[in-house]
C-alpha cells in the first residue's frame, strides 16, 4: 500500500506561518498599491491583492497602454518611428512590471521562518509528499527527505523556479474579420506589448504537467491521497485531475477546514472523476491517531 499526501497553504497556516496572501500584502502594501492603477475589476476599483493570484487575471493593459502612449497622428511632429518607439518602451516596462512582481513575491516567501514551527501530526516512513507550498516546512519541522518531496511549484531558496500565477482564460483578439479584412491598426504591435503581463502572469499548470510526466507516472501504485490544506481551487484542479488519472483506484482522503466546504470540495472532486472519498473536518484533537496508519 502507497499514500501520497498532497500538502496546500492550509498547511502551513495551521503551523502558524504568515503564508495567506494577507500577509503577502501586508508585507509589500506601498509597493502593491503602486501597482492599482493597473489590476482593476469589473466594478473599476482596484482588485485586494489579499487575492493576489486571482489578482494577476485583473490586469488592464489597456490603462497600461494609454500610460505610455502619446502619439498623436495629427501633431505635425510625428513620425511613424514613434510607432516602434511605444513598442519597445511597453515591452520594456511591461518586463519592469512583470519582474517587480516576481522580485516582491520572491522576497515575501525569502521572508517567511519555519524553523520555530512545531509538528502538528506524524507521517508514515514510506508517505510521499505533493506539496504545492513554497516553504520547507515538512523537511524543516518533520525531517521528511528531500527524496519523498515533490515541490511542484518550486521551493524557497530556489526563487528562479518559483511557478505562481492566475488560472483565467485568455482570449486573443482576431487579426481578420469574416470576410479576411485585416483588423490590425498602427497601434496593434505596441497593444500587444502591452498585454506581455497577463500572459507572463499566467500560472502554466500544462507545461508543468508535461514536464514532469514521469512524475505523475510514478503515482500508479498510490492506493491512498491525503490532502491537507488545498481547497481544491479552480487554478489548481488540473494536478488534481491527473493524480486521480494516474492513480484510479486510490481512495481520496480531504481535511476541510468548515463543514461549508464540503459541498464545493464535491463537486470538484467530480470533476476529477473521484468516486472513493472521504470528507472531515481539522480536529483539535486525534487528527495524528487517525492518519498516522493506513
Amino acid at each position: 500500500m502507497s499514500r501520497l499526501v498532497i500538502i496546500g497553504n492550509g498547511f502551513d497556516l495551521w503551523h502558524g506561518l504568515p503564508t495567506n496572501y494577507l500577509d503577502f500584502y501586508k508585507y509589500h502594501k506601498n509597493s502593491l498599491d503602486q501597482l492599482d492603477m493597473f489590476f482593476i475589476g469589473v466594478d473599476g476599483k482596484a482588485i485586494p491583492w489579499s487575492d493576489f493570484e486571482n489578482n494577476l487575471s485583473s490586469f488592464d493593459w489597456e490603462s497600461f497602454f494609454h500610460n505610455y502612449n502619446e502619439i498623436d497622428f495629427e501633431d505635425d511632429t510625428f513620425k511613424p518611428s514613434m510607432l516602434y518607439g511605444l513598442e519597445d518602451e511597453l515591452a520594456e516596462e511591461a518586463d519592469i512590471l512583470v519582474e517587480s512582481i516576481r522580485d516582491l513575491f520572491c522576497e515575501w516567501i525569502s521572508s517567511i521562518v519555519v524553523a520555530d514551527c512545531a509538528s502538528q501530526i506524524t507521517f508514515n516512513d514510506s508517505d510521499r509528499f505533493l506539496n504545492f507550498n513554497y516553504t520547507s516546512t515538512l523537511q524543516l519541522v518533520y525531517r521528511i527527505s528531500d527524496d519523498r518531496v515533490f515541490h511542484i511549484h518550486g521551493r524557497e531558496g530556489y526563487y528562479e523556479d518559483l511557478v505562481f500565477g492566475h488560472g483565467a482564460e485568455i482570449v486573443n483578439e482576431p487579426e481578420i474579420d469574416e470576410e479576411g479584412n485585416s483588423l490590425r491598426t498602427p497601434f496593434s504591435d505596441s497593444q500587444g506589448a502591452a498585454k506581455t503581463p497577463l500572459h507572463a502572469l499566467k500560472k502554466p499548470v500544462d507545461v508543468i504537467i508535461h514536464n514532469h510526466v514521469s512524475y505523475f507516472a510514478s503515482l500508479v501504485d498510490v492506493t491512498e491521497i491525503l490532502v491537507i490544506g488545498h481547497s481544491l481551487n479552480d487554478i489548481d484542479l488540473p494536478y488534481f485531475k491527473k493524480v486521480s488519472e494516474c492513480a484510479p483506484t486510490a481512495k481520496w482522503t480531504i481535511v476541510c477546514y468548515q463543514e461549508s466546504e464540503f459541498e464545493r470540495v464535491r463537486l470538484q472532486l467530480s470533476l476529477c472523476n473521484v468516486s472513493k472519498q472521504e470528507l472531515i473536518l481539522l480536529p483539535s484533537r486525534g487528527f495524528e491517531a487517525k492518519f498516522t496508519s493506513i
